[in-house]
């Protein structure tokens, strides 16, 4: 029987000092002021395994890497692709 695909959709919580770089504010312009800033990423490792490796600089987004806020990665349920 063939392996069933999964995979996990994860949110990282930002630090809010991500405002402060124009790359972030350019390619997040409909920003509403007082929301959080999160990175969503999906996965087939456990979110917090993909977290460490976010934070390691393994395949990071540079803004997970740099501005997550310490241990605030949320798993949601997986899925099947």
């Amino acid at each position: 029987m063939p392996r069933r695909k999964h995979h996990h959709v994860y949110v990282v919580e930002l630090s809010p000092d991500v405002l402060f770089e124009p790359r972030f504010r350019k390619s997040n312009p409909d920003y509403i002021e007082g929301k959080p800033c999160v990175y969503v990423g999906m996965t087939g490792l456990d979110p917090d395994v993909r977290f460490d490796k976010h934070k390691a600089g393994i395949q990071a987004n540079r803004y997970a890497q740099h501005a997550a806020a310490a241990r605030s990665v949320r798993g949601l349920q997986p899925h099947a692709l």
